[in-house]
């Protein structure tokens, strides 16, 4: 089964997990090729690495995207009432509407070339440009298209980000992944129609094995970690503050926060002495990082512009590493964070309670300790990898 993947960009240290997906399908027996919407200038990731060869970049600066386009616009004017659907869907704001005229040529280009490269299914990773160009596509080739919608291409209400023609967009598709039960219910709310399907993002358990129970919570010093981009939606700033309360409190905990982006300078600007930058690292530190790590925090907020998390990877990894985790009530982390059985949460944005709840994990670190070891579990059901690759790949293989 040769499949292709159309992603914003690639590679892309932030959307390893895409990679991650597409190694599994490929364990599968699936040959995958990468269509990008827009250019990478980041070096591949390990697990890239193996897909840079089967690249297809979509660049307005093609002379032969244009000529094809045109051609397949041309040859195929049954497209026009699905261009003007998707043109109506972008009357959003001037900025989705600059996305539509640049992503149409490219969806267009690429109904010629998935139909002269054997391609068997389209698969679309975020309802945005991926998915525009992918529709398309497949209207011009006959090859069916899947979708998987994450967070900000469902929840984002700013002009510069909010999504156009979505409804067109998983109307057509052949199916829509959910990577949680939250954005799967918030769909049926809006009555987007299509057909949706839960699929978990999965994590390779193997690569985070779990400490010792008996080394977590039993010094003096705790030791905090958040793993996160240095972004509005992450709620670091309020971590911050739950640190300085606890400290306040007389209680000595330390945090690392794994990640780099535009808040850094804020950020640090808001942190004490207590708190450490450590920037962007590759998986195999992190995974250090959890090793000598206390509790995971990680304090989610809804941004200014509407974005919030759709279910943290990292939330899923520290489970998976028995660890304590403490997270806010948002979006579908509560299908990972199950209050009082796999870790605490607290109300979005409330830094006290957010403290309060670091405070309770470290006074009962028996009850914290508890929660990691059943926090694992959950992730072995719910959250594997191969498991959740194998059921996207059942799904591609139905429509054929």
């Amino acid at each position: 089964m040769c499949v292709l993947y159309i992603v914003p960009r690639f590679p892309n240290i932030r959307t390893t997990f895409i990679a991650h997906e597409m190694a599994e399908l490929r364990n599968l027996g699936a040959e995958i090729f990468v269509a990008t919407g827009w250019s990478s200038r980041t070096a591949p990731h390990l697990v890239e690495e193996p897909f840079m060869d089967h690249l297809v970049p979509l660049r307005l600066t093609n002379p032969l995207l244009w000529l094809l386009a045109l051609w397949q616009l041309i040859r195929h004017p049954n497209i026009i009432p699905l261009l003007v659907e998707l043109f109506i869907g972008h009357l959003l704001s001037i900025y989705a509407l600059l996305k539509f005229f640049a992503n149409a040529p490219k969806g267009l280009y690429l109904g010629w070339w998935v139909h002269h490269n054997n391609i068997e299914h389209i698969h679309a990773q975020f309802l945005t440009t991926p998915a525009t160009i992918a529709v398309i596509a497949s209207k011009i080739s006959g090859i069916p298209y899947s979708t998987t919608g994450h967070a900000f291409d469902i929840f984002a209400t700013s002009p510069q980000l909010i999504n156009g023609g979505l409804k067109t967009k998983c109307k057509h598709a052949a199916f829509n992944v959910m990577i949680s039960n939250y954005n799967l219910q918030h769909m049926k709310q809006k009555q987007i129609p299509g057909r949706f399907e839960l699929i978990y993002n999965g994590i390779d358990t193997t690569l985070f094995p779990h400490p010792h129970p008996e080394t977590i919570l039993t010094h003096h010093l705790v030791r905090l970690l958040a793993v996160g981009s240095l972004i509005e939606k992450k709620g670091h700033y309020i971590l911050i503050e739950a640190v300085k309360t606890l400290s306040e409190r007389d209680i000595s905990v330390e945090l690392s926060i794994i990640g780099g982006g535009p808040l850094e300078d804020d950020l640090r600007a808001k942190a004490g002495d207590n708190v450490q930058f450590l920037g962007t690292m590759p998986q195999e530190k992190v995974v250090e990082n959890y090793a000598s790590c206390d509790i995971v925090v990680l304090a989610c907020v809804v941004a200014a512009n509407g974005d919030m998390d759709g279910l943290p990877t990292t939330l899923i990894e520290a489970l998976a590493m028995e660890l304590p985790a403490i997270s806010t009530d948002i979006s579908g982390i509560p299908e990972v964070i199950i209050n009082g059985e796999t870790g605490l949460y607290v109300e979005t944005g409330k830094s006290a309670a957010l403290a309060d709840a670091i405070q309770w994990m470290i006074e009962h670190p028996d009850e914290a300790r508890r929660m990691g070891q059943r926090g694992r579990e959950l992730v072995l059901e719910r959250f594997d990898r191969r498991k959740n690759a194998r059921r996207l790949y059942d799904l591609i293989q139905e429509g054929h």
